[in-house]
């Protein structure tokens, strides 16, 4: 903040702190505790998270190109089109929700002619 960066700076202080613990600490100490490699942790934590984060991000900025926030509305609208596009990245890439997608699509797989299997 000294620097002329005033708030901008400070959330770039703090933020520095968190990404660096979570870059430098914690993820060697996960890998060794669930006996994971960088590969999947990539993978598996990071690049899911990432994709989500980018589809938000060009969500945003097409909805702040296309429909400037000067009004309430139109702000109020592009921050609902984000939040739908972050809710529904975390829902496909949930594991959660992919379990349930398919226990849904393998109950009806089996069926025919309105019967269930018991």
């Amino acid at each position: 903040m000294q620097q002329g960066w005033g708030i901008l700076g400070a959330a770039a202080g703090w933020s520095l702190v968190l990404l660096a613990q979570g870059i430098l600490i914690y993820p060697p100490m996960l890998l060794r505790a669930l006996e994971q490699t960088p590969v999947a942790r990539l993978r598996q934590a990071y690049l899911p998270g990432a994709l989500v984060g980018l589809a938000v991000w060009g969500a945003s900025a097409g909805m702040a190109t296309g429909l400037p926030p000067s009004t309430i509305l139109n702000l109020l609208l592009g921050v609902g089109v984000g939040l739908g596009v972050g809710l529904a990245g975390l829902a496909i890439v949930s594991q959660f929700a992919r379990n349930c997608l398919l226990r849904i699509f393998r109950k009806n797989k089996g069926t025919s002619g309105g019967t269930r299997p018991l």
